[in-house]
């Protein structure tokens, strides 16, 4: 479930082991050992809990993720794929950046898995809420929350899948989802410079 999201969950978990960072609050392996219900039931509740936080606090930012997702889905997929990427790539050099370190008793590497962990999570719980908000909008009409329920729904479908299925699933909607925000967030400067241009 979690570990295939994209390869960038497999990346900070690779990382762990590359590195022997103890996780002493969570055990990334053992979410992916468990059964398929219960990761399931796990994924449907981080994306549910995660999602309405993202609905509640940042809803503007969710209604323009989901407008740039849609408005072209296939360049939506390409960019999300290279933001999954960009943040396993961070994940990872945060990681070794930090293994040495240590604070408060705990190895700094640790947290910095569980930043990268949340990182992944936040962008996962985004990617299910775009794209099932736009699943709700074609069949219903617009509802964020009720789009909230069907990505985590979605979720859950493939948190119980096995590895190979349920992580194929998670990756692309999670890539449709958030390709969307990343393209535009990386042509932000081009369009700011073509608005001045026409004043």
């Amino acid at each position: 479930m979690l570990g295939v999201s994209g390869g960038a969950a497999g990346g900070a978990e690779a990382a762990a082991t590359a590195t022997s960072v103890p996780l002493q609050t969570a055990s990334v392996s053992a979410i992916l050992d468990a059964s398929g219900p219960v990761r399931g039931l796990a994924a449907f509740v981080l994306v549910s809990v995660l999602g309405a936080l993202l609905l509640w606090r940042y809803e503007p930012f969710v209604e323009r993720s989901i407008d740039a997702s849609m408005e072209r889905p296939l360049s939506s997929l390409a960019y999300g794929v290279a933001a999954h990427a960009v943040i396993a790539f961070g994940g990872v050099y945060l990681v070794n950046q930090l293994t040495n370190l240590e604070a408060y008793g705990w190895n700094a590497g640790s947290i910095g898995v569980l930043v990268g962990l949340l990182v992944v999570l936040l962008a996962a719980s985004l990617g299910f809420v775009v794209v099932g908000s736009t699943v709700v909008e074609f069949a219903w009409g617009q509802s964020h929350w009720y789009g909230l329920v069907v990505g985590a729904l979605v979720a859950g479908v493939a948190g119980f899948l096995g590895s190979f299925a349920g992580g194929t699933l998670w990756f692309v909607v999670v890539s449709m989802g958030i390709g969307g925000p990343a393209r535009n967030w990386l042509h932000a400067d081009e369009v700011r410079a073509a608005r001045r241009s026409r004043r």
